[in-house]
């Protein structure tokens, strides 16, 4: 006899309930150890990302920001880019030392624009194995002298370089050639790549001791070499661009160095109410 529909809908339905009982509602052993083995992956600091992912995000966004921060403060020429943001960060401010391994620039296509402030104090630091040498320059006396070293000192020019002569009361240094033994044949005639304008003083009284000049090989030659007189050098020529001195305190250190001593970094420090050459 055949089924009505009533029986049909009561068969299927039942068909239905067999079939769902018979669904195991245990995950299986495989399941629950690959529940087990994802879940030990994500512990620490992976887990706490995974449970909150938008973390990742800004942990990158901190860590790119951290190390821009670093290129930036540091005036790294591989980093120009936000450097041009004003491109005169590098005279306002105090520097600090180069991070370990970065590349340093000892070759320049021309000067660097006129960036050094009319007012303030500019010392700069020269680190030594023998101890600190301490400068105050002046740039109302000497602008283009003083902008020139504090442009090459914040830029680590100076960082590894020695002091290639010293001798009659002279101590003299800043020749990027120092930096490399293969080069020692052409230790005293290098520079950065440019010269600057001669800024002669008056008379040869500035070249006391403790005095800080530009060396050169006759005008318009200056470019990185500086000396200082470590005795009273009041006989030479004006013809060196003198921008300022040596701290009393610390002029024992500078003569105490002897050639080939290595000049580790210079730091430049800038107090906008400082007076010009520490007057």
């Amino acid at each position: 006899m055949p089924k009505t529909k009533a029986k049909k809908v009561a068969t299927r339905q039942a068909i239905r309930i067999q079939q769902a009982h018979a669904t195991p509602i245990v995950p299986t052993t495989e399941v629950v150890r690959k529940a087990a083995q994802k879940r030990r992956q994500k512990t620490g600091l992976a887990g706490f990302v995974s449970e909150f992912p938008w973390l990742s995000g800004i942990l990158s966004v901190l860590v790119v920001a951290g190390l821009l921060s670093v290129l930036y403060s540091n005036h790294l020429l591989f980093f120009a880019g936000a450097a041009s943001v004003d491109p005169c960060a590098w005279a306002k401010h105090s520097s600090s030392p180069a991070p370990a391994g970065a590349k340093i620039v000892r070759s320049y296509d021309s000067a660097p624009p006129a960036c050094v402030t009319t007012s303030g104090l500019y010392e700069a630091t020269i680190h030594t194995a023998r101890g600190d040498i301490v400068l105050v320059l002046d740039q109302q006396l000497a602008p283009i002298t003083t902008n020139n070293f504090v442009f090459l000192a914040t830029h680590h020019f100076y960082d590894g370089l020695t002091f290639h002569r010293v001798e009659k009361g002279i101590l003299q240094g800043g020749d990027p050639y120092s930096a490399n033994p293969a080069d020692a044949a052409k230790v005293g005639t290098g520079g950065p790549g440019y010269t600057i304008p001669d800024e002669y003083p008056k008379g040869s009284t500035v070249y006391a001791l403790g005095s800080l000049s530009m060396a050169n090989a006759g005008p318009g030659t200056t470019g990185s070499q500086f000396f200082i007189a470590t005795a009273n050098d009041t006989y030479l020529q004006p013809k060196y661009n003198y921008f300022g001195h040596v701290t009393q305190a610390t002029l024992p250190i500078a003569q105490k160095m002897q050639k080939g001593d290595k000049i580790l970094w210079i730091t430049i420090s800038y107090d906008p109410n400082g007076a010009p050459g520490g007057a």
